[in-house]
């Protein structure tokens, strides 16, 4: 499949090997897609790109499974003498590759989330310091003995921007812990989620990556 116009992309750029920018798809025509300047993911600096570059880019599409592709630079659309977007050469249908796993976008959030170790006892709560459809990290302040492989039992709150709230219940397991300070952090995969409830945590990423692009 394609990448659609607002689709983000993840762009790796030749003799670059550590490097990772972000991109949004601004339009497509014809044999050309438009696409916004990268932004570098760790330092929010622009990419300086140049004609005839190549590049090779990622997007993850509404199922979570990341599709790769190799383009060229093409051109450039200036505005008043700045470029503000970059004109890249669009793929054959067959030159777009997908990853069988599914690769899911993780986004910082501070969501509401009850649970229960392996469905005992009474709902602790906590908030969540980071969110994927494949899983999520909480902080948790209580001396609560958490360790991992244990199982947990929950429901997280999700609150779109527009205030609609939606509760996801999910079962994880812990599958690792790091230290935050005093706290410790606490990384679940998700083992039991509905697809619906999955669709919901996905489409919270990727309009909780859109508010903090625009923010740059």
């Amino acid at each position: 499949m394609f990448p659609k116009i607002n689709d983000f992309l993840f762009t790796h750029v030749e003799n670059e090997v550590d490097s990772e920018y972000r991109s949004r798809v601004a339009d497509i025509r014809g044999k050309e897609i438009i696409v916004e300047i990268p932004i570098d993911v760790k330092t929010g600096k622009v990419k300086t790109l140049y004609r005839g570059e190549n590049i090779s880019f990622s997007f993850i599409d509404n199922e979570g499974i990341q599709h790769f592709f190799e383009s060229k630079v093409l051109g450039f659309m200036l505005e008043k003498e700045h470029m503000r977007q970059v004109m890249i050469e669009k793929p054959a249908l067959d030159q777009i590759t997908r990853k069988q796993r599914r690769s899911f976008l993780r986004m910082p959030a501070s969501l509401e989330c009850k649970f229960k170790i392996n469905n005992n006892g009474l709902d602790r709560q906590c908030f969540t310091h980071d969110i994927s459809g494949g899983g999520m990290c909480f902080i948790y302040e209580d001396d609560v003995l958490l360790f991992p492989e244990q199982t947990i039992q929950g429901n997280i709150y999700i609150m779109y921007k527009n205030k609609d709230k939606v509760k996801i219940t999910f079962e994880g397991e812990l599958v690792r812990q790091e230290p935050e300070k005093n706290l410790i952090k606490n990384m679940v995969k998700f083992t039991k989620i509905s697809e619906q409830d999955r669709q919901h945590v996905v489409k919270f990423c990727i309009e909780r990556q859109l508010e903090l692009y625009k923010k740059m």
